[in-house]
């Protein structure tokens, strides 16, 4: 029924209200999903960020001989 609303609206113009409704109900389902995977417990997550010296360095406004 979601898609059919979704689909009336784009085909006659202004979004309607159910339309609106139904988008949002969709985009809340799916960040939950999200959520369950990403933050799932027991699973180790690791970010692994790695720069150069030169990219630190102009991250942090300096040469990258002072970053040495």
């Amino acid at each position: 029924m979601a898609k059919l609303v979704l689909a009336e609206s784009a085909a006659s113009g202004p979004v309607l209200l159910d339309a609106m409704t139904a988008l949002s109900d969709r985009a809340h389902d799916v960040i939950t999903r999200l959520r369950a995977t990403v933050f799932a417990p027991g699973e180790e997550k690791i970010v692994d960020l790695r720069f150069t010296i030169t990219k630190a360095a102009e991250m942090v406004g300096r040469t990258s001989e002072a970053i040495r």
